[in-house]
């Protein structure tokens, strides 16, 4: 069976690009600032970095890259936690879908998987006996004031989805998560570790900010500035 999840729902790894630790105004501002307060560059030529940093950084560029770890990292997520669940990353699917507005939703990754209906029916034998699996479901998505869910908490409409439910995304995408934070720790989980970490690190050491500026002058400034300080 093939499904479509997204990280919005499967909260193992996270994509969301505005104020968080990968947010294309923060990410490289280290390299801003070395330009910023370089020596060897005039104020013009430092006026003129900023404006293409603002002008001509390539976000579709960057959002595809940042897609592609993400989906290394979600493959590497699939096979550490093997034992857990039998799954397979349909490679070649991703996308980075952003809202118009971020009041509501973030940046997600969307991407298919591949799952025999006898893992569904295995993952739904084995979390109806599992109390902690329940509690955790009714803490984390329970309706509330000022919050409706949609996602499947109670066991009954739960055990229904998994199998293979109009929801089924939904389900198999709280279990993936559950798996994850009851191995990492319901206490301890921060989106800026674990995989989060990884692209955050491969980002800074792979990808400098002159993979996305589609500026030859500005690149040359930033080159200028690493070179002379």
């Amino acid at each position: 069976m093939r499904i479509k999840l997204n990280t919005e729902l499967m909260s193992v790894v996270c994509v969301s690009m505005y104020e968080t630790h990968i947010d294309t105004r923060y990410i490289y501002d280290d390299e801003e600032y070395e330009v910023e307060h370089s020596s060897v560059l005039t104020d013009e030529e430092k006026d003129y970095f900023s404006n293409a940093v603002c002008m001509k950084f390539d976000r579709d560029k960057y959002k595809e890259t940042v897609g592609k770890l993400a989906m290394s990292e979600i493959e590497d997520f699939f096979k550490d936690y093997e034992e857990h669940i039998k799954i397979k990353l349909v490679r070649g699917t991703e996308r980075v879908d952003s809202p118009r507005e971020y009041n509501f939703h973030t940046d997600c990754l969307i991407f298919d998987v591949e799952i025999e209906q006898e893992e569904l029916d295995r993952i739904a034998s084995v979390v109806e006996s599992d109390e902690q699996f329940w509690e955790w479901a009714r803490e984390n998505y329970q309706s509330r004031d000022g919050f409706i869910s949609f996602m499947p908490y109670w066991k009954d409409d739960y055990l229904k989805e998994i199998v293979g439910g109009p929801d089924v995304d939904r389900a198999l995408s709280m279990y993936l998560t559950y798996i994850y934070r009851r191995n990492y720790g319901f206490d301890n989980y921060e989106p800026e570790f674990g995989y989060n970490y990884n692209i955050l690190d491969q980002l800074r050491s792979n990808h400098g900010l002159s993979d996305f500026l589609n500026d030859d002058r500005a690149n040359d400034i930033l080159a200028k500035a690493h070179e002379g300080g």
